[in-house]
């Protein structure tokens, strides 16, 4: 394992180290009555083994030889420990090896860490009252029923009561938010918080400005995390499992069932309260056809008619309180898989678990890096969602659940610089600007279908878009409200 040359100057820094040469006048005067050290060729050596002197760079060679090398593999602490103390010694060595694999810049991004994901679970608050607080979320890429291809859930983060809505491509903020006025807000007035999954209908400043002046507050999760809006998630799952049970084998009257679809759930007892969303909201029961079998539900109703208002609140109360034990025993489960968050820094360094990021075409998923970066952290929302200093070059959203993210640990002992190789997340081509804004441009991406076109801030454009964006501000000149020099 190691070269004459490399033994010369060993040999030769053995002989300007205080230990070593207080070690050999020892051997040399018969105090080493354990026989640990002997000396050959003017070289010290501990158990048979070379005693490596106190210096950094000799050191860093021989472990980059038993761990960095291609014979090496970048194996782990153990397997590199145990190759290097077949040959050579130093104080400390085993620390050392610890120390030089777990900062390591190539084992940080291409290994998986083995531990649980960080982050305990935040949930959103219970609000006080129905349509305090709504979730909404689309089901997109289905098949064309009457002209939709998309479905938009709104779901009340209180009643559970929901409101399924067919809509029509191309889906910008404009229409995403008529169609909210006309669909939601003559039922229920507006909510005092609106809670998504980012997507470019909901970045648009019209979208932002229009709810701002209302006085709605925005709450986006985090990219690639919707844990804060798990509720329509769920919601999603039940759409698309009753769906699949009626439509019909072409697929392509899903849209007729969604009246249908929207009444059997919010007539439906949920788990969360023991009642249904309609009764939670409306305080009273839905009469169902199954229900008119029974003359109990005429008896009922004058029964009901005295004491609604008290029975309701009364109702509210109840739906609240289930609302919080649900909450605090979906925390207690999730957390149990979980571990508590580091308490990451703006100026940290980190690294973006790559199970989200989308690679070019030609890039196999087998061979992807575990995780890509170094990048500096930017910004800290709370103890679980984070912002990254991303190149503008990468079209995803710069803000981070901390499960996604791991600790790069620099390597101050040894000096090795990060090498930042390109990553392989797709740096698209403008193709095509379609609109713009104050602040940015909505863009095809060449080779890309339509609906993945996605807002840019103009500072973010790259300089070959140029061309782009002359030739759109000169057929809209009326849309071109602030111009790239």
């Amino acid at each position: 394992m190691v070269e004459s040359k490399t033994k010369d100057q060993i040999r030769k820094l053995q002989q300007t180290d205080p230990e070593i040469q207080r070690i050999i006048k020892d051997v040399h005067s018969g105090l080493d009555h354990k026989g640990k050290y002997t000396i050959m060729n003017n070289m010290l050596y501990r158990k048979g083994r070379i005693y490596i002197p106190d210096n950094v760079e000799i050191q860093r060679m021989l472990l980059w030889e038993v761990h960095d090398c291609q014979l090496a593999g970048h194996g782990g602490q153990r397997r590199s420990y145990e190759h290097l103390k077949e040959h050579v010694f130093w104080p400390k060595m085993k620390d050392d090896v610890i120390e030089y694999v777990q900062t390591c810049p190539t084992c940080q991004i291409v290994r998986q860490q083995k531990i649980k994901p960080a982050g305990l679970l935040q949930p959103m608050p219970v609000p006080n009252r129905p349509w305090d607080m709504v979730s909404m979320d689309f089901i997109t890429d289905l098949p064309t029923s009457d002209g939709h291809n998309a479905i938009m859930a709104v779901v009340d983060y209180f009643s559970k009561q929901a409101h399924f809505i067919p809509m029509k491509p191309p889906m910008p903020a404009k229409v995403v938010a008529q169609t909210f006025f006309q669909k939601v807000f003559k039922y229920h007035g507006l909510p005092l918080a609106i809670v998504s999954n980012r997507d470019t209908r909901f970045m648009s400043d019209l979208w932002q400005e229009l709810f701002s002046i209302l006085g709605t507050q925005l709450r986006f999760s985090s990219a690639y995390h919707p844990e804060t809006d798990g509720q329509t998630e769920r919601v999603n799952q039940t759409i698309e499992h009753y769906l699949r049970s009626y439509i019909q084998a072409d697929q392509k009257d899903w849209a007729t069932h969604l009246d249908i679809l929207e009444f059997h759930y919010n007539s439906s007892i949920h788990s969360s309260t023991s009642m249904s969303p309609f009764e939670v909201a409306t305080g009273k029961s839905v009469i169902t056809p199954m229900a008119l079998m029974s003359d109990e539900v005429l008896v009922a109703a004058d029964r009901e008619c005295g004491n609604f208002l008290r029975d309701w609140q009364s109702k509210l109360r109840q739906a609240k309180e289930a609302l919080i034990k649900s909450k605090e025993r979906m925390v207690r489960i999730a957390n149990q898989t979980r571990t508590e968050a580091p308490d990451y820094q703006v100026g940290d360094l980190v690294l973006v678990n790559s199970n989200n990021i989308i690679l070019p075409r030609n890039f196999t998923p087998k061979f992807n890096h575990r995780y890509y970066g170094p990048y500096r952290i930017s910004h800290r929302f709370n103890q679980v969602t984070y912002q990254l200093a991303l190149p503008p070059e990468i079209h995803i959203h710069n803000s981070f659940h901390v499960s996604l993210l791991k600790r790069f640990r620099p390597d101050t002992r040894f000096g090795r610089q990060v090498t930042l190789v390109e990553d392989p997340i797709e740096q698209r081509q403008a193709e095509l600007i379609l609109k713009e804004n104050s602040s940015q441009f909505l863009v095809k991406w060449r080779g890309r279908p339509l609906k993945e076109a996605t807002w840019v801030s103009k500072q973010s454009m790259p300089p070959t878009a140029q061309s782009l964006i002359e030739s759109f501000q000169s057929t809209h000149p009326s849309t071109s409200q602030a111009r790239i020099p």
